[in-house]
Order: C-alpha cells, then structure tokens, then sequence
C-alpha cells in the first residue's frame, strides 16, 4: 500500500512538473513574405503578431500586440512569445510603397513550443485619380454612369460599386488608392435623351506612381 501510494505520488509530481514545462513554452510565428507581383522575398517587413485572450471566462473583444519584429534579407521571419489563452490571432506585414496585410489566424493551432507558418504576400500600392470632365454642351438630364471591374482598393470610399454623377456637376475628381502594376478596367454609359452611350477600357495602374484618367462627357 505505501509503495502505491509512493508511486502515485510520484506520477502527480512528474505530471504537475511537465505540466509547468509546457506552460513555460513559447508560441512560435514563422513565415515569409514575399511581393505579391513578383514573387520576390521582401527584406525589413515589419510583422506584427496579435491577439485576443480568453480570461476570466471572456474577452474583451479587442487584439493586443503579442510580438513583432522584421523579415531577414530573404523574408524570412519567426516570432515567438509567451503563451495564453487565446481565441483570435492574426498578423499584419507592412513595408514602405505595399499596401498593410492583415491575415488572420487559426488560434487553435497554436501550442506551446510547436511552430505555426504563415507566409504573407504584399501588393505594390498606386493611386488613380479620375476626372469627369463635361467638356460640351449636354442637358442637365444627362447623366454619366462610372464603375471599375476588377479593383482591389485599400479606401473604404471606393469600390467597383456604380457611381451616378448628374450633368450638374460639371467636372467632378476623386483619387483612390489601388493595388499597383495592374490593368485596372472600368466602363461608363452617358444616359441623354432616350440614348445611352457605352465604353469600356483600362488603365495601367503602375506601382508607387499616381496614374490620371480623365473621362469627357
């Protein structure tokens, strides 16, 4: 009876000591980044590591900085920091002239002392600004129906959504930024009298640059 007693009282000692091993354990973010366009590996991203904790029997709702640091001269980068709780996670890579990333991330597959990848691919940033410019004499019944195809924007004001511009407003700009070396289309119809005019082209939205369009109505 007392060498039973003796082992399982060594057991428990043992399973509380790997118990606290695992909790001294590390959370471990690998990864690398790359340019969306070229496929190349990005050095000196800045990749931040977020969470959101579970304590108490709930969470706030908000993500806290976990770690960060940069990608090595191949885009290559690891992160780790002490574990917890967690229910959200995600990471966000940001470089000078590319467009923040934010990915999110499985919390589930974080355990101590095991490696979770995530690689990330930014997009080289642009901007277009566009002109409707009235530049005859029309009906201010005329209206001019504008909308791009297949943009990627980083603005919540602008998206591939039709824009309605009247011929009251006669020379109308507005700038957006897009993801850069992009064939970006777009189309317009002119509604006057009973008549409605088509087009559809596409501009060349070059990377770091700002591109100008102007559509004459």
């Amino acid at each position: 009876m007392i060498k039973n007693t003796h082992f399982l009282l060594f057991a428990l000692i043992l399973l509380i000591s790997n118990c606290k091993k695992e909790e001294n354990k590390s959370f471990i973010l690998k990864g690398q980044v790359a340019d969306a366009r070229s496929g190349n590996a990005m050095g000196n991203v800045q990749i931040i590591a977020e969470q959101q904790l579970l304590e108490g029997g709930s969470f706030g709702g908000f993500y806290s900085e976990a770690a960060k640091g940069n990608t090595t001269s191949n885009g290559e980068f690891i992160l780790e920091w002490d574990n917890a709780n967690i229910v959200e996670a995600r990471v966000t890579g940001s470089f000078e002239g590319y467009i923040t990333r934010v990915y999110n991330l499985n919390a589930s597959s974080f355990q101590p002392g095991e490696e979770v990848t995530q690689n990330l691919s930014l997009f080289p940033e642009a901007n277009i600004k566009v002109r409707f410019l009235k530049s005859g004499v029309v009906s201010n019944a005329t209206q001019i129906n504008y909308r791009f195809e297949n943009a990627d924007f980083d603005c919540l004001c602008c998206n591939n959504n039709w824009r309605n511009i009247t011929a009251n407003y006669t020379d109308t700009t507005f700038t957006c930024r897009v993801y850069g070396d992009t064939w970006l289309r777009y189309r317009y119809e002119i509604l006057q009298a009973g008549e409605t005019v088509f087009m559809r082209d596409s501009i060349f939205c070059t990377r770091n640059s700002l591109s100008n369009l102007t559509v004459e109505w």
